[in-house]
């Protein structure tokens, strides 16, 4: 799951900011009920470098229950972003991914 969802051409949309409103959810909701079984993503990302759409996204996959989320961290030919830049250093949307994976760690 890639967000923005609505930019399912691909490519980078910097304007994105926000989640799509409960689409992760109901993507989510669909497969678990169409399979019975536990959901995982074995890839997500952002087509954006907004800390505030990393952290929406790992909120909803985190309220989802996702026991595992694989973030792709690159910056791809699609659009996504990476977490970090060339030289290794996070950028802010990096920075937030580690906050968050910092805090579940805690709990």
């Amino acid at each position: 799951i890639y967000e923005p969802i609505k930019n399912s051409e691909g490519g980078t949309d910097e304007s994105a900011v926000n989640i799509t409103p409960n689409a992760i959810a109901a993507i989510i909701d669909f497969v678990k009920n169409a399979t019975g079984k536990k959901i995982i993503s074995n890839e997500s990302g952002t087509r954006s470098s907004s800390a505030a759409l990393t952290k929406a996204m790992l909120n909803a996959f985190n309220t989802a229950g996702l026991e595992y989320c694989i973030w792709f961290s690159g910056d791809g030919e699609g659009g996504a972003k990476a977490l970090q830049n060339t030289d290794a250093s996070l950028r802010a949307n990096g920075e937030v991914f580690k906050q968050f994976m910092a805090q579940q760690k805690q709990q």
